[in-house]
C-alpha cells in the first residue's frame, strides 16, 4: 500500500500551493505525484465585525445632539441637517480609518 503527503507553501499574495509526494517505507518522499495552487478563502479580521457600529454611533450621536440643540435653542429644526451630515462624514472618517490600517 502506498502512502502518501502533502506539503503546502504559503504566499503573500493569499494563494497556497500543495505538492504531493509518495512516502516510501522509511517515510522519506520519494517522488513528486502532483502539484495544484489552492486559493484560500477570505479571511476577515475581528475589527470588522463590529463595522456596523463603526457606521452608525457617529450618526445616532450628532443627530441627538442636533436635536437637543435645536430644542434648547433655535426651535426650526434647521440644525437637524447640519449635524447628520457632520455625523455621516464622521461615518466615513472611521471607516476610511480602519481601512487604512490594514
Amino acid at each position: 500500500m502506498k502512502k502518501y503527503s502533502n506539503v503546502i507553501t504559503s504566499n503573500n499574495d493569499n494563494i497556497d500551493k500543495v505538492t504531493y509526494f509518495e512516502i516510501g517505507p522509511e517515510g522519506e518522499p520519494l517522488k513528486k505525484i502532483k502539484s495544484r495552487k489552492k486559493k484560500r478563502k477570505f479571511e476577515m479580521g475581528p475589527e470588522y465585525f463590529s463595522l456596523g457600529f463603526y457606521l452608525i454611533i457617529p450618526i445616532l450621536i450628532f443627530l441627538f445632539l442636533g436635536l437637543y440643540l435645536d430644542d434648547k435653542f433655535f426651535k426650526n429644526g434647521k440644525i437637524i441637517p447640519l449635524f447628520i451630515m457632520i455625523g455621516v462624514i464622521s461615518s466615513f472618517y472611521n471607516l476610511f480609518a480602519l481601512t487604512k490600517q490594514k
